[in-house]
């Protein structure tokens, strides 16, 4: 392998590790997102768009139904396929240049709905 190779390798488990970590960070709201969505319109994942610059603190992201996706990628398929809504979702990093990571969740521990947050802060004022 030469050091081209062992680079991009590196690149690509540093990538995915952040990938991961986001994911992990995320976890509960994507989980309350996905585990909505899936009792309103069934099987599907979550896209979230790493591509456009975003509008708040945050990146937007939509839940698409299965048949919904176009997106061609063997792990999707795969995940779409095995996962179980009751316990895992499927995130899809929509990335610059077309690149995407495509991974499945779990559920958070019990206990997670108790440290939420809101997305903005409450005003008094105004």
């Amino acid at each position: 392998m030469t050091h081209e190779s062992l680079d991009r390798a590196d690149q690509t488990m540093a990538e995915r590790q952040r990938d991961l970590d986001w994911i992990e960070e995320n976890r509960c709201l994507f989980w309350l997102a996905a585990s909505s969505a899936f009792e309103e319109i069934g099987y599907g994942a979550l896209m979230v768009d790493l591509i456009s610059e975003p509008l708040g603190q945050g990146n937007p992201f939509s839940y698409y139904e299965e048949g919904e996706i176009e997106l061609q990628d063997q792990d999707l398929q795969r995940y779409l396929q095995d996962y179980d809504p009751s316990r895992e979702f499927i995130v899809v990093l929509l990335k610059p240049g077309g690149r995407t990571g495509v991974y499945c969740g779990s559920r958070p521990p019990i206990g997670w709905m108790a440290d939420l947050e809101t997305k903005t802060r409450y005003s008094e004022s105004g």
